[in-house]
């Protein structure tokens, strides 16, 4: 057991260096090969069900990053598999079931973006309303998970045309400008996105 619990921790290491390069250089090849050493991983963690949900999150990013590359239903589909299948793992409401519906909101609304299924955009919504829920007011985390709910509130919009989820859209952005400081790189992009909303209504 203690030799199998070494491999899979050598696994997580070596997908983490994988990515780390794919993202520096680019490289498809490393992204590939990152998603077989967290496959392999999750094979080897299915007793252990901390390091399983892990090991499937980060299977669950890496499909997501290879889809935004190849548009690959097939990997965008695993992808809210296996963020599904962590979420069945965790047994009580914690910062680590925040990250977990926080990833499955995001491939959901990813899929939204490309196939424009009305019920992907609703799962989001949902899944990271829930994981802001979870998170407590002074955890830096609640403003990720603040932006990713905004961002699938104005996804849904553009569906709906509610007005209901452009307002509470722009307050959730205009909450997380507020709280972040100007040096945040993605504060730019947060107000650009407030914005377009703004312009929009």
């Amino acid at each position: 057991f203690e030799n199998v619990i070494s491999r899979a921790a050598c696994l997580v290491r070596l997908y983490a260096a994988l990515r780390a390069r794919y993202e520096r250089l680019g490289n498809e090849a490393d992204l590939t090969a990152a998603i077989l050493a967290a496959e392999r991983a999750v094979e080897l963690t299915a007793q252990n069900e901390h390091e399983q949900i892990n090991n499937l999150t980060r299977l669950g990013d890496a499909l997501r990053a290879r889809f935004r590359l190849n548009h690959n239903r097939a990997d965008i589909d695993a992808a809210v598999h296996h963020s599904r299948q962590a979420l069945k793992r965790c047994t009580s409401p914690n910062s680590n079931t925040a990250v977990v519906l926080g990833q499955l909101g995001s491939a959901y609304a990813q899929r939204f973006r490309t196939y424009e299924d009305p019920l992907d955009i609703e799962a989001a919504v949902v899944a990271q309303r829930a994981a802001v829920e979870i998170v407590s007011a002074g955890d830096h985390d609640r403003y990720v998970h603040l932006a990713n709910l905004a961002q699938s509130l104005s996804f849904r919009y553009e569906l709906s045309k509610d007005l209901y989820d452009l307002d509470e859209a722009i307050g959730l952005r205009r909450s997380v400008i507020a709280a972040l400081p100007d040096s945040q790189s993605h504060k730019c992009s947060m107000l650009v996105e407030l914005a377009h909303e703004l312009f929009t209504k």
